[in-house]
């Protein structure tokens, strides 16, 4: 039987189940779009990073410098209120500047340094109490105190407790004689009032003298040193007038001294003699009365060191006689003055000008001998910290005392604002004693000085200097009379700047005044190009006073000079104008020159002084240069040698010559320089960096390279041009290190491109992201280059 086939499948059916159970087919896919990826943007992360590194070195310097680098810590007590707090205003000023010096040429050894200021009023309870609180503190040396009282008070307690204290005021005799932990920077008494008793009598050739003292160490140790010394050399002294140090016993001694002056000027009529001169020896404050009341008497006077510090000058010009005429009260007032600028050296002259546009007045003696008191302990703390470092605060200040003492020959001193500064075996500074006296209100050096002798073998005629008057004793210490002469030199013109050469041409008045005889023939331009003879002066007048003839000589110099200039900071160099002269024999025992500001007229040119009238009279003309500054100073020229004398070959000998110095401070005008010289290499710079923007795959390539290229040809013919322009030095010049990194950034933006243009050739696309990378780097490190390298030169050439 036939197998039945099996039927096939209901189609219908399957078809209709599909159709029922089945979705309709789905729509054709739509196209995915891929978000295009952003490329990530370096700069933000640059602009966070800058303000935070800004802020960290800010506060480094504020905050933790001072926790990594332990602060050295001196003290200032000074009478910041009372009587004398002028002079505690001028101390305050003269020492926080020096220490704000010390701590911008890093400090000591890295560590800052840190002032602590206390107020002793000007009393001697008050100094002892302060100088208690100080000395439990960690500070390493004292600047202080003003006066005598306060100093004497206060010094028991630094010798008991180890500290050293250094006084630029204060003169006593015992205040460094019975104290080895205290110093100072000024004369003691007993030379200053052999000093002024041998003025009065040698120099100003009086024969009697009056001396009105207070009853107080100070006032005793003058009066002491003065009539033992007028014992010596035939002074009379007549009267001793004393007072105690108080308004009303003030009074009543001037009404004494003024009866006792009156009668003696009614029988001096009929003799015909003159006054006596009357020797002060007091306080500043006790001074102003003095001078002030027997002004009308027509008295002579001559003072002690108070007389040139600040409450005398500053309390002298509240009297309304003194505003309207100057030196009503004060003309032909002689007084001992540690400092005076007419024979300041060319340090003093620096600090002058520092000073004046730091704090926008001149600085006074108080200021001055205090800058020198802080600057001679700073140097010892230094010295003391470098060899134990590791130290206690004890044994530091034993260390720093111990530096001080040896700062004892002339070899180991410290260069000052007011001389050379070393001490004798007393702590006392070796230095001459300036004898000043007041003209037209100014304070300047007189005619006559006494220098110390170095050695008594160079002196000739020993015997005959000495009888007549040239050479006298004080204390130990042989002193000779020196001549002072007035110079100046009055600019006319200033033109032909040969940088090749260093060398200007100049045009100049040149005089000299003084008494007696000066041979100004025989004068040496250090600096001149050619020798320069001074012909027959222009002018020539003669004048006089009580001690005689004054000469005032006046030559019309012109000629050409030499300076060294230095160009290591070229085209943001500063040079020096010079024109420098000394006499060709007569060292500085015999001869010194001081700064004629009389002469000048400085006080009617008020604050604008010699640069205003350059600026007036079109002194100045050397085009691409400005002036910066004008001085005028004289500086000691030393020169160690024995002569060939045989005695003298076991010991150092030091010859000094005193120096008359014009400078003129100038500057070039950088802006004009760069405009003239460096435009095209800044126009080169710009487009380096615009190469960075250009795509290597379409022209960009021969561009890149064809500016790299340009870059590094043009700044070559630029640096050639500009090299020229220089004498041949053995150093590197400011322009030179641009230049180099103006090639090191073609170079920097050649390589790049050719990089670029290799990674191009291989073709991979991966390669594409490595090429935005490179130009990425260009394009940060190239303005960052610039950005670095113009800081770095603003900072610190700018």
């Amino acid at each position: 039987m036939p197998e039945k086939k099996p039927e096939p499948p209901n189609n219908d059916k399957t078809i209709r189940l599909t159709t029922r159970f089945t979705s309709p087919p789905p729509p054709p896919p739509k196209p995915v779009v891929v978000a295009p990826v952003k490329k990530r943007s370096y700069w933000r992360y640059v602009l966070w990073i800058i303000p935070l590194v800004i802020i960290s070195v800010w506060i480094y310097i504020t905050v933790l410098s001072d926790l990594v680098n332990r602060p050295i810590y001196i003290g200032l007590i000074a009478p910041m209120t009372g009587q004398d707090s002028l002079d505690g205003k001028g101390m305050m000023e003269g020492v926080e500047m020096c220490v704000e010096e010390f701590n911008r040429s890093g400090g000591i050894n890295g560590r800052p340094v840190r002032l602590i200021i206390l107020n002793d009023e000007g009393q001697p309870n008050v100094a002892k109490d302060k100088a208690v609180k100080i000395v439990q503190t960690d500070v390493l040396g004292v600047i202080g105190h003003n006066t005598s009282g306060t100093s004497l008070a206060a010094s028991p307690i630094y010798q008991e407790h180890g500290l050293v204290a250094i006084t630029g005021s204060a003169t006593t005799d015992s205040i460094t004689k019975d104290n080895e932990w205290y110093f100072r920077i000024i004369f003691n008494n007993s030379d200053q009032a052999a000093l002024a008793t041998n003025y009065i009598h040698k120099v100003l050739n009086y024969d009697t003298a009056n001396v009105i003292f207070v009853e107080d160490s100070f006032g005793q140790t003058l009066v002491e040193s003065f009539v033992e010394t007028a014992k010596t050399i035939g002074l009379t002294v007549e009267n001793l007038w004393s007072f105690k140090a108080d308004e009303a016993d003030l009074e009543r001694i001037l009404l004494t001294i003024e009866d006792s002056l009156k009668q003696r000027s009614q029988k001096e009529e009929h003799q015909g003699k003159g006054q006596p001169m009357l020797f002060i020896a007091t306080h500043s404050t006790e001074a102003i009365e003095i001078v002030t009341s027997l002004h009308s008497l027509g008295t002579p006077m001559m003072g002690a060191d108070p007389l040139s510090n600040d409450t005398f000058l500053c309390g002298i010009q509240r009297y309304p006689q003194e505003r309207t005429r100057s030196g009503y009260f004060t003309e032909g007032l002689y007084m001992i003055s540690p400092f005076l600028p007419d024979i300041a050296s060319q340090r003093a002259q620096v600090f002058y000008d520092d000073f004046n546009q730091l704090h926008q007045h001149a600085p006074t003696m108080i200021s001055a001998m205090n800058y020198d008191a802080t600057l001679v302990l700073l140097n010892a703390i230094e010295q003391a910290v470098l060899e134990k470092p590791h130290a206690n605060v004890k044994q530091l200040r034993q260390q720093v005392r111990a530096k001080l003492t040896s700062y004892s020959t002339v070899s180991a001193s410290i260069e000052g604002v007011t001389g050379d500064l070393y001490f004798d075996q007393h702590r006392n500074v070796v230095k001459a004693i300036p004898v000043g006296v007041f003209q037209d209100g100014i304070a300047i050096n007189a005619l006559e000085q006494f220098q110390p002798v170095q050695d008594l073998r160079r002196v000739d005629h020993l015997l005959e200097e000495a009888l007549n008057n040239r050479l006298i004793h004080i204390n130990g210490k042989f002193m000779r009379r020196t001549q002072v002469v007035y110079t100046a030199i009055d600019f006319n013109e200033l033109t032909d700047l040969n940088a090749k050469d260093g060398t200007f041409r100049a045009d100049f008045y040149l005089w000299f005044r003084f008494r007696d005889n000066f041979d100004e023939n025989k004068i040496d331009f250090i600096n001149a190009a050619t020798p320069i003879d001074l012909g027959k002066p222009i002018v020539e007048t003669m004048s006089e006073d009580a001690q005689g003839k004054i000469t005032t000589k006046t030559y019309r110099v012109r000629g050409r000079f030499k300076i060294n200039m230095d160009f290591a900071s070229y085209p943001f160099d500063k040079q020096q104008l010079s024109i420098r002269f000394r006499h060709a024999s007569l060292t500085r025992e015999k001869l010194i020159y001081a700064v004629d500001t009389l002469g000048l007229q400085m006080k009617q040119l008020g604050k604008e002084g010699i640069l205003g009238k350059f600026a007036r009279n079109r002194v100045f003309s050397i085009g691409g240069w400005a002036v910066e500054r004008i001085s005028l100073f004289q500086n000691i020229k030393k020169n160690d040698s024995t002569l060939g004398i045989a005695q003298t070959f076991g010991s150092r000998q030091r010859i000094e010559y005193s120096q008359f110095n014009a400078e003129v401070g100038i500057q070039r005008l950088v802006l004009s320089f760069i405009l003239k010289n460096l435009l095209p290499i800044v126009f080169l710079v710009v487009l380096g960096y615009a190469t960075f923007f250009i795509p290597i795959p379409t022209t960009g390539f021969p561009v890149r390279m064809a500016l790299g290229t340009n870059m590094i040809v043009t700044t070559s013919l630029f640096h050639l041009r500009l090299a020229s322009n220089i004498p041949d030095i053995d150093y590197i010049v400011l322009i030179e290190y641009v230049f180099y990194c103006v090639y090191l950034l073609a170079i920097f933006t050649l390589s790049l491109s050719i990089g670029s243009y290799f990674l191009i050739t291989m073709k991979p696309p991966a390669f594409e992201k490595k090429i935005e990378r490179l130009n990425l780097i260009g394009k940060i490190l190239y303005p960052l280059s610039l950005v670095v390298l113009i800081t770095y030169v603003f900072i610190v050439y700018g």
